[in-house]
Protein backbone atom coordinates (compact mmCIF):
# COMPACT_ATOMS: atom_id res chain seq x y z
CA UNK A 1 0.00 0.00 0.00
CA UNK A 2 1.35 3.54 -0.64
CA UNK A 3 0.04 6.87 -0.98
CA UNK A 4 -0.35 8.64 -4.24
CA UNK A 5 -0.36 12.50 -4.71
CA UNK A 6 -4.86 13.45 -6.20
CA UNK A 7 -3.97 17.47 -6.41
CA UNK A 8 -1.20 19.46 -7.25
CA UNK A 9 0.06 21.69 -4.29
CA UNK A 10 -2.73 23.60 -2.91
CA UNK A 11 -2.88 27.64 -2.09
CA UNK A 12 -2.10 26.63 1.08
CA UNK A 13 0.59 24.50 0.85
CA UNK A 14 -0.99 21.35 1.20
CA UNK A 15 -1.86 18.67 -0.98
CA UNK A 16 -4.07 15.59 -1.21
CA UNK A 17 -3.10 11.64 -1.40
CA UNK A 18 -5.07 8.56 -1.51
CA UNK A 19 -3.26 5.14 -0.32
CA UNK A 20 -3.20 2.91 -3.31
CA UNK A 21 -3.39 -1.18 -3.03
CA UNK A 22 -5.37 -1.34 -0.15
CA UNK A 23 -5.56 -5.41 0.76
CA UNK A 24 -8.62 -6.96 0.71
CA UNK A 25 -9.50 -7.25 5.10
CA UNK A 26 -7.63 -4.01 6.02
CA UNK A 27 -9.72 -2.86 9.07
CA UNK A 28 -8.97 0.74 10.86
CA UNK A 29 -7.05 -0.82 13.36
CA UNK A 30 -4.42 -2.13 10.66
CA UNK A 31 -4.66 1.50 9.07
CA UNK A 32 -4.19 2.97 11.78
CA UNK A 33 -0.42 0.89 12.52
CA UNK A 34 -0.02 1.63 8.77
CA UNK A 35 -0.58 5.10 9.01
CA UNK A 36 1.86 5.48 11.84
CA UNK A 37 4.74 3.28 10.73
CA UNK A 38 5.02 4.89 8.01
CA UNK A 39 4.57 8.67 8.75
CA UNK A 40 7.81 8.94 11.08
CA UNK A 41 8.65 12.92 10.58
CA UNK A 42 5.22 14.51 10.73
CA UNK A 43 2.22 14.41 12.61
CA UNK A 44 -1.52 14.85 12.45
CA UNK A 45 -4.87 13.24 13.35
CA UNK A 46 -6.38 10.03 11.81
CA UNK A 47 -10.06 10.41 11.01
CA UNK A 48 -12.75 8.00 10.24
CA UNK A 49 -15.87 8.64 8.32
CA UNK A 50 -19.21 6.77 8.48
CA UNK A 51 -22.78 7.90 7.03
CA UNK A 52 -21.27 11.04 5.95
CA UNK A 53 -19.91 11.64 9.83
CA UNK A 54 -16.59 12.47 10.23
CA UNK A 55 -15.11 11.13 13.89
CA UNK A 56 -11.55 11.60 15.14
CA UNK A 57 -10.20 8.72 16.31
CA UNK A 58 -6.38 9.42 17.00
CA UNK A 59 -3.58 11.74 17.21
CA UNK A 60 -0.24 10.63 16.05
CA UNK A 61 3.48 12.42 15.96
CA UNK A 62 6.78 11.01 15.20
CA UNK A 63 5.64 7.50 14.91
CA UNK A 64 3.40 7.35 17.49
CA UNK A 65 0.17 7.34 18.80
CA UNK A 66 -0.06 10.91 21.05
CA UNK A 67 -4.10 10.28 21.84
CA UNK A 68 -6.63 7.73 20.63
CA UNK A 69 -10.63 7.81 21.14
CA UNK A 70 -10.91 4.13 22.96
CA UNK A 71 -14.53 4.48 22.39
CA UNK A 72 -14.42 4.76 18.83
CA UNK A 73 -11.74 2.59 18.33
CA UNK A 74 -14.34 -0.24 20.41
CA UNK A 75 -16.67 0.77 17.74
CA UNK A 76 -14.87 1.06 14.36
CA UNK A 77 -11.48 -1.02 14.41
CA UNK A 78 -12.90 -4.23 13.23
CA UNK A 79 -14.19 -2.51 10.30
CA UNK A 80 -12.96 -2.68 6.83
CA UNK A 81 -11.85 -0.20 4.99
CA UNK A 82 -12.40 0.94 1.58
CA UNK A 83 -10.40 4.00 1.21
CA UNK A 84 -7.92 5.86 2.95
CA UNK A 85 -6.93 9.95 1.85
CA UNK A 86 -5.09 12.08 3.44
CA UNK A 87 -4.62 16.07 3.54
CA UNK A 88 -1.91 18.19 4.56
CA UNK A 89 2.07 19.10 4.22
CA UNK A 90 5.03 20.36 5.85
CA UNK A 91 4.75 17.95 9.00
CA UNK A 92 1.18 17.80 9.43
CA UNK A 93 -0.70 15.18 7.79
CA UNK A 94 -4.13 14.26 8.60
CA UNK A 95 -5.89 11.06 7.78
CA UNK A 96 -9.64 9.91 6.34
CA UNK A 97 -10.48 6.35 6.60
CA UNK A 98 -13.87 5.19 4.91
CA UNK A 99 -15.49 1.74 5.18
CA UNK A 100 -16.62 -0.42 3.12
CA UNK A 101 -20.90 -0.34 3.42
Amino acid sequence: MTLEQTTQMLGDATCWLQAVDIPDGLTLEGAVGWIVGMRRNESGIIRATRAHKTYDIANYSDGEITEVDDELMEEFGHLEVSRIRANGGWGQMNYYVDFNR
